[in-house]
């Protein structure tokens, strides 16, 4: 670790102004639990630029470690002297607690909302008490948003003790741990989960995930490809792999012979995903192509795939593309799975993901048969039998009639 610590203080000697570089290396220090430096690293990729991707959420979990082991005030006062001169405003102060209690990263929130306030003007004028009351109600909902989320944890974490059976237990409250930064309990009790429902060698495995999105997905499944289950030369897609969870499931369940491959496609893999895969054993046949998944998908031959779980962006349009280029690929008799049917972000209006799905199934509906429909849609491609092939069997009928 120390000498990742040395390359990246030197990458950052030679372009100081990259925002990644100060983010992965508050990544290194938080793994060494240098709380203070991390906390600065992670300030200084922000200063560079605000919007960067996971950084509230790596920064939260920092200041929280760090303020269990030192006071508030020196906590503030050190973020304080982390940040650039310039930057020491209200403003800035605000825009960095909002983007923690966004992330549910509550106390930082608290603490910048605090930092805001030590720099609000006392004034009486109007908006002076206005700018303060704004963010004194911020910090306000910060500290509820923090005393609902610990009160949510404490009671999963008594029903646990309640119900040591209850699978979706310990998966609700490891994906909360793990939105907080507390990833080695969360891998624990996603590895309690997945055996829990069925899956023995997550845990004989030691497969390292920090979020579950799938398991729950596990019965419909294995009804839905057991007649490809342990068959040779079953060969598989998948769209958007994340820590790879899905893709360890396939390789355990259902892609067990050794002619059998699976192809994962996505634009980033992330760094669990290599090495959950390797924990599978079968690393040789999985097939990684890194790209945008409509780029990808063009250059794959035809009818080549007998199960394709399309999981990448959910926006209908994107969805829907996938789709249509994905049934091209898929074999007569394929599964097609598409995941988040019921998904919709107030975000993206008009575009919910079922939208995009609905639009590629009607103009495939003579072609499929729907064999699950939830918070998945599961559709089987038809085998479509051709007017010739209609005609010979017509005359077969007749002779045998004569």
């Amino acid at each position: 670790m120390a000498s990742s610590h040395l390359l990246l203080h030197r990458a950052l000697e030679l372009n100081p102004d990259s925002p990644w570089t100060h983010y992965h290396l508050g990544t290194a220090l938080s793994r060494q639990q240098q709380w203070q430096a991390a906390s600065a690293a992670f300030l200084s990729a922000i200063q560079l630029q605000a919007d960067l991707a996971g950084v509230y959420s790596q920064l939260g979990y920092v200041l929280r470690h760090y303020l269990q082991v030192a006071e508030a005030s020196t906590v503030l006062e050190y973020c304080q002297q982390a940040i650039h001169l310039d930057r020491r405003t209200t403003k800035f102060y605000v825009q960095v607690a909002d983007g923690l209690a966004q992330a549910q990263q509550f106390d930082g929130a608290i603490a910048f909302y605090d930092l805001a306030l030590s720099l609000a003007p006392e004034s009486l004028a109007p908006e002076s008490l206005e700018s303060n009351y704004t963010i004194l109600q911020q910090r306000s909902q910060a500290l509820l948003g923090k005393q609902h989320l610990d009160q949510i944890m404490t009671e999963h974490r008594l029903d646990i003790q309640q119900h040591p059976d209850y699978a979706w237990l310990y998966t609700h409250l490891a994906n909360l741990l793990a939105d907080q930064g507390e990833v080695d309990e969360a891998v624990a009790l996603h590895r309690t989960a997945s055996v829990l429902k069925g899956w023995q060698s997550a845990a004989a495995r030691n497969y390292q995930f920090t979020h579950d999105w799938f398991t729950h997905n596990i019965p419909v499944w294995t009804t839905c490809l057991k007649p490809f289950a342990h068959y040779p030369n079953t060969q598989a897609l998948e769209i958007g792999s994340f820590e790879g969870m899905s893709a360890c499931w396939f390789l355990d369940h259902i892609l067990t012979h050794p002619l059998s491959h699976l192809t994962c496609i996505d634009q980033y893999f992330q760094e669990a995903f290599e090495t959950n895969i390797a924990q599978t054993g079968s690393a040789e046949r999985l097939i990684q192509l890194t790209g945008d998944s409509h780029a990808v998908l063009s250059t794959l031959a035809p009818e080549s795939y007998d199960i394709i779980y399309v999981d990448g962006c959910h926006l209908a349009q994107y969805v829907q593309q996938d789709a249509s280029l994905s049934w091209k690929l898929l074999k007569a008799g394929g599964i097609l799975i598409f995941d988040d049917y019921q998904w919709t972000d107030p975000s993206y209006p008009g575009q919910d993901t079922q939208i995009g799905i609905d639009a590629f199934l009607s103009v495939i509906q003579d072609q499929m048969k729907v064999l699950h429909q939830g918070y998945q849609m599961i559709i089987q491609k038809l085998r479509i039998t051709s007017l010739t092939e209609q005609t010979l069997t017509s005359s077969k009928q007749y002779s045998a009639l004569d």
